[in-house]
């Protein structure tokens, strides 16, 4: 009883805290989230675009997380280099990511400069810059940056393994960061076709927390955003993994100083299960064995039987396809 009643109250207080998020939808499709965060004076400004490493196809691989680092190369209005050093000369930080299902640019901020972020992120919505030379350093730092974070890493490299061969014909199989011989042939014309595809208001997400007011963030977001004109997204056809018949195995030799299990099952996320309680069940379990010293899986293997010297799970229940949920160990 005790446990279903702080079940009960997590998911309340869960519900609670996302009741406070305010939502906006400009006129071009850019959906805005606002939380009010009043305990510093400082903002974070997030913008997510629905495009990753899996809406990509054969030959290109990777271009999103290629395009992601394009687009720090410059506008008319601001040169290349020019949004890090403003950003920076404001107090400011930035960066980037890329996912499987997303790509992500933010900036934290004072909360009297949110207008910087804005400004800075409406123009490259539309206006950035592709230009050979500068695909062609950014090329060198992108190969340069999968040889440090996968070739050299022999936990990362097992990894890409594991989802080429679990996967049949889900877009998953692919590595966000590309397959070395498709990075090595980006061209500006793909990039550029990539980004007119995507890179529109109606396939994005304005997100902000800090201590701002909502009203006036989806003023401001309307002062910057609404300008942009809408786009036609290209309809994604139906990415349904093949049914797996066997068990499959691999062992991979690689310079190590311990040996790495990793195993993976096939599972439904959320976007694809049937019944919703499932995906819930896979998250839940993910912590009951690895959600601390006293889990399952660290109790018994490394305190216990003291056979592995580290454990872990990973499972994403907001996956856009068939998920994988992992357990690795050394």
């Amino acid at each position: 009883m005790v446990a279903r009643l702080f079940v009960v109250l997590l998911f309340y207080s869960f519900s609670i805290q996302a009741a406070e998020v305010k939502e906006h939808l400009l006129a071009n499709g850019l959906k805005i989230l606002v939380k009010e965060e009043h305990r510093s004076p400082v903002v974070v400004s997030q913008i997510w675009y629905k495009v990753g490493s899996s809406y990509e196809p054969s030959g290109i691989t990777g271009i999103s997380h290629m395009l992601e680092h394009m687009m720090f190369k410059g506008t008319d209005k601001h040169p290349a280099g020019e949004f890090s050093k403003i950003i920076a000369e404001n107090g400011g930080r930035e960066n980037a990511f890329t996912g499987r299902d997303y790509t992500a640019y933010f900036q934290t901020l004072e909360k009297s400069r949110l207008a910087i972020s804005f400004e800075l992120e409406a123009d490259r919505m539309q206006n950035i810059h592709l230009l050979a030379d500068e695909l062609e350093k950014e090329l060198q730092v992108v190969m340069e940056e999968r040889r440090m974070r996968t070739e050299d890493n022999p936990r990362a490299k097992l990894q890409e393994y594991l989802m080429a061969m679990a996967y049949s014909n889900s877009p998953y199989r692919n590595p966000v960061i590309g397959w070395p011989a498709d990075i090595e042939n980006y061209q500006v014309n793909d990039l550029q076709q990539w980004y007119q595809q995507w890179y529109a208001p109606n396939n994005a997400t304005l997100v902000v927390a800090g201590d701002v007011q909502a009203k006036e963030v989806f003023k401001l977001a309307e002062q910057y955003f609404a300008p942009i004109p809408i786009q036609k997204i290209p309809e994604l056809k139906p990415q349904t993994e093949m049914a797996q018949v066997g068990t499959r195995r691999m062992t991979v030799k690689l310079p190590a100083k311990v040996p790495y299990i990793l195993m993976a099952y096939k599972v439904p996320s959320f976007k694809v299960v049937e019944e919703a309680w499932e995906v819930y069940a896979l998250d839940v379990l993910a912590v009951v064995l690895d959600g601390g010293n006293s889990a399952r899986l660290p109790a018994k293997l490394q305190h216990g039987q003291q056979i592995a010297s580290s454990i872990g799970v990973g499972y994403d229940l907001g996956a856009r396809l068939e998920e994988l949920f992992m357990i690795e160990a050394t």
